[in-house]
């Protein structure tokens, strides 16, 4: 039985040994290249070579140059592919006809009188930053009274209703095509999607909405959230027209600077007026303000550069600083003040709730679960 056991032994010994010899030769031969390499490799050779596979100096992967080559690629930006790598600003500026965004035109050019929408940031900056500045210069500004007119449409960007919108009004997409693309029970009424047809839009809600006619606006207008679920471009489109039309307004536009304070306006209380600039004046304002006194005609190409309006603000205006006093946590002070830490302090001072916040949280929850509405400050 011993003896069994001594030459079960053995032949397991020898079968490790022949594995080691196997996996030996197998590893020499796929860095040689072939067999006929292996035969030829001297001692000394083979020790190169084995130091070379792992120098990475001489691996055949420079991986230094390797991401060099990834890091000039973002450089490059070739097709614009690496946009985000970039953060200057470039391309500030913008060529436009103002006529075309005169309130008080005719023209089948000017946007307040066309079916599709326009939208350009640049736009909608330089003539609210000039639009501010010269309120903040009037002798009789109150910087913390100064309010401006507002409208969703020329700060997000709404013409994907565009292609919607010049189509013919009965071949608009409506509530019914919202409902096909939702998922919903047959038996929950319309209502239940937020939607109203266009043709149902009576002409106070147009004038509300900031249009003069049912071929402005897209085939649905939602009115609030749905709850059912919907394919992606339903969900799109229900959000666009929600934002041209029930989205409420901001209560304030806050300027931030880089080089300290703010520019803080509030935005005009009368939710009954869509406040779209092509409706507003606030065009005419600008060309009226910046038309050279020796011109009678408005030209039809103005450059609108944000950029340069902003610096015109900072050179005019003073920023508003938070008072030491309301800066508790000294962050203005921490985040602008050279040769100190940028660490937030966050003492445990900071998180005692008072009685009155307290109370005004239960108040509100309260509220909540009444479902009552809640005002537009809270």
């Amino acid at each position: 039985m011993l003896q069994v056991s001594n030459h079960i032994k053995k032949c397991f010994l020898l079968l490790g040994l022949l594995n080691v010899i196997y996996f030996t030769v197998y590893l020499l031969k796929s860095q040689t290249g072939s067999w006929d390499g292996l035969i030829n490799t001297e001692p000394e050779n083979l020790n190169v070579d084995l130091e070379q596979q792992t120098d990475p100096q001489h691996d055949g992967h420079d991986y230094e140059q390797e991401i060099q080559k990834l890091l000039d690629e973002v450089a490059e930006n070739k097709d614009n592919k690496h946009w985000l790598h970039n953060t200057q600003l470039i391309h500030t500026s913008i060529d436009i006809n103002p006529q075309d965004f005169l309130n008080d035109t005719t023209s089948k050019s000017a946007w307040r009188n066309k079916n599709t929408l326009f939208f350009d940031p640049r736009v909608t900056l330089a003539l609210y930053l000039n639009h501010i500045r010269h309120q903040f210069e009037l002798p009789e500004s109150n910087q913390n009274q100064i309010s401006v007119p507002f409208a969703w449409s020329d700060w997000i960007d709404l013409t994907g209703l565009n292609a919607d919108l010049e189509k013919p009004l009965d071949q608009r997409n409506n509530c019914k095509w919202v409902r096909e693309f939702s998922i919903i029970e047959s038996s929950v009424p319309d209502e239940v999607l937020q939607c109203c047809d266009n043709k149902d839009i009576t002409p106070r809600m147009l004038e509300q909405f900031g249009f003069q006619r049912h071929e402005q606006l897209p085939g649905f207008i939602t009115y609030g959230h749905s709850v059912k679920r919907a394919f992606q471009k339903v969900r799109l489109a229900q959000a666009k027209s929600y934002a041209l039309t029930h989205m409420p307004n901001p209560y304030s536009i806050l300027f931030l600077n880089k080089d300290g304070g703010t520019y803080e306006v509030s935005v005009d209380g009368n939710e009954e007026t869509n406040g779209r600039i092509v409706n507003t004046g606030m065009m005419n304002e600008f060309v009226h303000r910046n038309l050279p006194k020796d011109s009678k005609t408005v030209p039809d190409k103005w450059t609108f550069d944000p950029v340069t309006e902003f610096k015109a603000l900072k050179k005019a205006v003073k920023p508003h600083i938070l008072a030491p006093e309301d800066d508790v946590l000294g962050m203005y002070k921490t985040t602008h003040k050279k040769g100190t830490s940028k660490a937030l302090p966050l003492p445990a001072e900071a998180f005692d709730y008072t009685a009155a916040n307290l109370s005004r949280q239960r108040i509100l929850l309260q509220r909540l679960a009444g479902q009552k509405d809640l005002t537009k400050r809270e």
